[in-house]
């Protein structure tokens, strides 16, 4: 190409085949395909679709060896552990692994039970949907549902149960919500803010407030005095006094 931009030039670099250049490489030497560039966990999973692992206990007493050991001899190429109780809403290592792995790779999480998978019911089922929209398999080792789960494969009737009971969950805590609200209506309980109660009220005195700032209607007079202006047209323009001069002699003096 004569006389063109750098545009086209990189171009036609970006559609040329990808040749792997050697790290180095001296005068003389004939040319040799260098070493491939180490892969992240990321392009590992994406490649291969290997396994990765997630272990958690409750308490700090309970040792992940078991679960860890497990993991290691399926063939986990990363194992994420963290122990966390039960009231705590945030699984920072369950978070991680999440972050880690992109919607498109091909991998499977591996738990050594179902329950490891969430501490509770929903927990539990937010799990398993959350596999199933980024398209993982779930893989459970022991257990009475142990196995391989693939949301589009025919594993994927234990997505649909989850499903299932997230729905049924859902329904129950509405209806719950319902019985509640009327259980406390019936007692006498409504919502929303207390109504105004005058005979609780204090005075203002006693409330810190000034009589003098409190907004009264402003008085009106008794007897409210005429327009100025009608008075002055019903008795015409006012009178002027005359100018006098007044002398006074001053004593001892005389003119």
């Amino acid at each position: 190409m004569v006389g063109g931009g750098a545009e086209e030039h990189a171009c036609a670099l970006k559609s040329g085949p990808a040749i792997r250049i050697p790290a180095a490489r001296g005068p003389g030497r004939p040319w040799q395909p260098g070493t491939e560039r180490d892969l992240t966990v990321g392009d590992a999973l994406a490649r291969s679709g290997d396994r990765i692992g997630y272990a958690r206990v409750s308490s700090k007493g309970q040792d992940l060896a078991g679960q860890v050991r497990l993991l290691n001899k399926v063939g986990c190429v990363r194992i994420y552990v963290e122990k966390i109780g039960t009231r705590e809403k945030i699984r920072p290592e369950y978070n991680a692994a999440l972050a880690d792995l992109r919607p498109a790779d091909t991998v499977t999480v591996t738990v050594t039970m179902l329950d490891r998978l969430g501490r509770n019911m929903i927990e539990l089922i937010t799990s398993a949907q959350d596999q199933a929209e980024r398209d993982h398999r779930l893989e459970i080792l022991t257990g009475p549902l142990s196995g391989m789960y693939d949301p589009q494969g025919a594993g994927n009737v234990l997505f649909v149960v989850f499903a299932a009971m997230a729905e049924v969950e859902r329904e129950c805590i509405h209806e719950r919500t319902l019985i509640g609200l009327d259980t406390a209506a019936a007692n006498g309980k409504h919502g929303g803010r207390p109504p105004p109660s005058t005979a609780t009220c204090s005075p203002p005195r006693r409330q810190g407030v000034r009589h003098r700032h409190r907004r009264t209607p402003r008085r009106r007079p008794l007897h409210p005095l005429p327009d100025t202006g009608r008075v002055r047209r019903s008795h015409g323009p006012p009178r002027r006094r005359p100018l006098t001069l007044s002398y006074r002699p001053t004593s001892g003096r005389s003119l």
